[in-house]
């Protein structure tokens, strides 16, 4: 699926803010890539979540929060 274009778009997205725990009936954008096989996609998803979570720890650790 990656031969589609859909890593470039998720990453478009990404970088212009779209919220990845949004669900649709379907489920979250990362449960839909995963059923829909999109595993490049779900890689993305999973790192930019890592990334976030781990933002959040060092902002806290530096913030004594």
């Amino acid at each position: 699926m990656s031969k589609k274009g859909h890593e470039k778009i998720v990453r478009r997205l990404i970088l212009a803010g779209a919220d990845m725990n949004l669900s649709c009936p379907s489920g979250t954008a990362m449960a839909v890539a995963k059923n829909a096989g999109e595993n490049a996609v779900v890689d993305i998803l999973w790192n930019e979540k890592k990334s976030l979570r781990l933002g959040w720890q060092y902002w806290r650790a530096n913030i004594g929060f």
